[in-house]
Formats: C-alpha cells, sequence, structure tokens
C-alpha cells in the first residue's frame, strides 16, 4: 500500500508558519531588561511591553526572519 506523500513533504508557507510560530514562542519567554542604569530611547511603540511585547499586527519582519531561518 503507497502512502500520501502529502502528509511527509511541506510547503513554503507552512514552513515559514512554523518559523515564525518558534520565533514568537522565544519572544514571550524574554521580559525586558530591569535596573537599567539609564531608560532607553525609544521612538514610537517600538519594544514596548506590557504584559508581553507588544507588537505590531503587520509587519514584513516575521516573513523575512523565517525567509532568514
Amino acid at each position: 500500500m503507497a502512502r500520501s506523500l502529502s502528509a511527509t513533504v511541506s510547503t513554503a508557507e507552512s514552513e515559514y508558519a512554523e518559523i515564525v510560530d518558534w520565533y514568537q514562542g522565544l519572544l514571550e519567554q524574554v521580559a525586558p531588561p530591569a535596573g537599567l542604569a539609564w531608560e532607553p530611547v525609544r521612538i514610537g511603540p517600538t519594544w514596548r511591553y506590557a504584559n508581553g511585547w507588544v507588537l505590531p499586527t503587520a509587519t514584513l519582519g516575521w516573513r523575512i526572519l523565517a525567509w532568514c531561518g
């Protein structure tokens, strides 16, 4: 009996999604540093932390990170 290859062959989209999920899970485990001698300069909402990182809803960053991975 032959097996279906669709169970073992993944698409680029599914690979990207797996890589993005891995990086997002890793990011959830990291909190910003505490006890710094000075407050970092931020422009815009970048690197905001409020009970978790505040991330943009639309960004190319995750796709670029997955492509590099």
